[in-house]
């Protein structure tokens, strides 16, 4: 069975704060199916499903712009191994463009 994850815009700093959290002894997670439970303890604390979407965009555009530099690598043709085709932008240009993406995602 593959891991539940719950993207959030603000990680809680423990389950008091969390909207998931109820009043119930033997489960305190709302997100729990009854088996697993998530309570952030010493010994469920790791297993919590809630996630940082800002974490995951951040990730997701540092894959993608790898992906692109990639294909870059692969399948450009380069003058003088520094321009790419007819000499219109250069590589350090685009991996500059690439790397301010990044950077607008980390903020």
């Amino acid at each position: 069975m593959s891991e539940q994850k719950i993207w959030v815009e603000k990680i809680p700093k423990n389950c008091w704060e969390c909207p998931c959290f109820r009043d119930d002894i033997d489960f305190p997670c709302g997100l729990s199916d009854g088996i697993q439970d998530y309570f952030k303890d010493e010994i469920d604390g790791g297993k919590c499903p809630l996630h940082s979407i800002k974490a995951h965009d951040r990730e997701l555009v540092k894959e993608v712009c790898e992906k692109i530099r990639n294909f870059l690598l692969d399948k450009c043709e380069f003058d003088y191994g520094y321009y790419i085709n007819d000499g219109d932008f250069t590589v350090p240009d685009l991996w500059y463009f690439l790397d301010q993406i990044q950077k607008e995602f980390e903020k």
